[in-house]
């Protein structure tokens, strides 16, 4: 909880779908008794300082892209994506107003499976300072093979992601031609709702 105006009010976080692991992290942190109300994205021009939009773009099942720019403009509130399924190239979201960037480091950006880590980026050096302090106290620093991978990895990332990127659009525009499916959820694809924002 933190102090608004003359009373306590609750921290808010507009979420909406999305990874399962997150939604288990936040049951958890608001099982603490932690000051948390879960709030719709659509909330976020209401939201201020202290509070947190959780962006995920594209979001995991249905590959919903969020206009992270226009949500950033729209708020008082962090905006924290998580990039795991568009990693650089395909996005560059602190450079649209994210305050933090998050990745599962297991999935694209170690490209292999073959590694266990997670990224959080910021362009804000005391918010950089904040997440490394968590992270130590957490006792969550990635080990030296891990680590060891990860730097192998990200030395192919721009080529990996812009061929997978490549050969996932041919993907989805031969099963959308095909007719066998009701719909295709791929936000490169024109017929999607999300293709001018992606």
């Amino acid at each position: 909880a933190r102090a608004r105006g003359r009373g306590i009010e609750k921290t808010r976080l507009a979420i909406e779908g999305g990874y399962h692991g997150t939604h288990m992290a936040i049951d958890a942190l608001r099982a603490t008794g932690a000051g948390l109300e879960v709030v719709p994205p659509e909330a976020a021009p209401d939201l201020g300082p202290g509070d947190v939009v959780w962006l995920e773009t594209p979001r995991n099942p249905d590959a919903r892209v969020y206009d992270v720019a226009g949500i950033a403009a729209s708020t008082g509130a962090a905006v924290v994506c998580d990039a795991t399924f568009a990693p650089p190239p395909a996005q560059r979201l602190l450079d649209v107003g994210a305050a933090l960037v998050v990745h599962s480091a297991t999935k694209f950006l170690g490209g292999h499976s073959d590694l266990l880590a997670g990224v959080v980026c910021s362009r804000d050096p005391e918010l950089g300072d904040l997440v490394r302090l968590q992270r130590d106290a957490a006792g969550a620093s990635p080990g030296s093979l891990d680590t060891w991978l990860l730097l192998r990895s990200l030395r192919t990332l721009d080529l990996r992601v812009r061929r997978q990127s490549a050969t996932a659009l041919a993907v989805a525009r031969a099963v959308e031609a095909s007719g066998l499916a009701r719909s295709v959820l791929y936000p490169g694809l024109e017929s999607s709702a999300d293709y001018a924002v992606a």
